[in-house]
């Protein structure tokens, strides 16, 4: 394999892989807004406001969807049209289970320990939890580590994409490029549409039999597209002299881009309603303006690239599985001891703070005590 490494419009190319240097403090971005809605959930929303942005800081769980869509299927979609041997699964699936389970686990049992009471795991149901069954279970998508239902989605994602990517092989493997490409964005195309169709019908079932489902795989695949999507694009006009309009002025004004997210979460911020309404295809919407500008175009241009690029975004990007993992047991804790109520500055100010310090501190000591160790481990033997 050639390890020759190249830095060519600020995408790091090692042989035929591709690392892009800015989707991980995207990754910080997604889990700080995360850790941002559940300590807006423990200080008591104001159900009179007529604007309420801070409800929507959820969406950085489309981002993560994305990211993953993204990054996971690329390798197998350049693969197939470029005409190579698919990634092996093996690996994939190892390096996948280490990346994400050990550090869960790690989390799940120490808050089941230190605050039973809100994470109750520790019995004859431990299996849904520690096996990430949640979303597939009725009445247990919240319980446990609650944020945990978004992981046991990924998991199923995880599950299906080898699938996915094998049938295509097989069914467009050899055929001319265009055609695989006609043929895959309407397969996107119809599973994003079967999504949302899905979401509609379960959730109209309320707390039904099935209705549970909403939250699963099934409810959320859409997202997953999306960014599936905007790997195909980067294979096919990353570089390339014949790039669409919408692509170069996605690489040449990254900061329109990420400011017309902004603006659409913040407009949000009017509209009240349930998940299974205009706020999810709004969630990817904003997923992608955030996205597009950090894999297309030079990820060294720009106030707003080189804003993502800070050493502080790096590091937070590094440990952000971890913020995500620890943030809502810390705020949950800290508001059972009353911390919103320490300081000259009462109420939010000071749980978001206490927050945001403790979970970058548990995140940083499961970097390296436990996701780094893995993460090597599932390294050994690839090359």
């Amino acid at each position: 394999m050639d390890l020759t490494a190249s830095t060519e419009n600020g995408v790091v190319s090692v042989g035929r892989r591709e690392r892009y240097v800015l989707l991980e403090p995207l990754r910080a971005v997604a889990a700080l807004m995360v850790l941002g809605y559940h300590v807006y959930l423990r200080s008591g929303p104001d159900p009179e406001n007529t604007w309420d942005a801070a409800r929507l800081l959820n969406m950085g769980v489309p981002i993560f969807f994305v990211l993953s869509g993204f990054l996971l299927y690329r390798p197998f979609a350049a693969a197939r049209l470029e005409g190579r041997p698919r990634p092996d699964i093996g690996r994939y699936a190892k390096r996948r289970f280490f990346r994400i389970v050990p550090g869960y686990w790690v989390a799940l049992t120490v808050f089941a320990l230190v605050i039973p009471t809100w994470v109750d795991v520790l019995h004859r149901d431990a299996w849904i939890y520690y096996g990430l069954a949640q979303t597939w279970v009725p009445g247990h998508t919240f319980e446990g580590l609650s944020p945990a239902w978004s992981l046991s989605v990924e998991v199923a994602f995880y599950l299906l994409l080898p699938l996915y990517a094998l049938v295509l092989h097989r069914a467009l493997g050899g055929r001319p490029a265009r055609t695989q490409l006609v043929v895959e964005v309407g397969i996107l195309c119809a599973a994003a549409v079967f999504c949302l169709l899905a979401r509609r019908f379960l959730f109209g079932l309320g707390e039904g039999p099935t209705g549970f489902l909403a939250w699963s795989l099934l409810g959320h695949l859409d997202w997953f597209a999306a960014g599936m999507a905007l790997a195909l694009a980067t294979i096919v006009w990353s570089g390339g002299k014949d790039r669409p309009r919408p692509v170069r002025l996605v690489e040449q004004y990254p900061g329109t881009c990420w400011a017309l997210a902004v603006a659409v979460f913040l407009l949000l911020g009017f509209i009240v309603g349930s998940p299974g309404d205009i706020l999810h295809v709004a969630g990817v919407v904003i997923a992608l303006l955030l996205v597009a500008p950090a894999v297309f175009g030079d990820q060294t241009a720009g106030r707003a690239r080189n804003l993502l690029s800070l050493p502080v975004m790096v590091g937070l990007g590094a440990i952000s599985y971890g913020i995500f993992l620890w943030n809502e047991p810390i705020a949950v804790w800290l508001q059972s001891v009353g911390a919103h109520d320490w300081g000259f500055v009462e109420g939010t100010p000071v749980l978001l703070f206490l927050t945001v310090v403790l979970t970058v501190l548990a995140a940083v000591i499961s970097y390296f005590l436990v996701e780094r160790p893995m993460m090597a481990y599932s390294r050994r033997g690839n090359r």
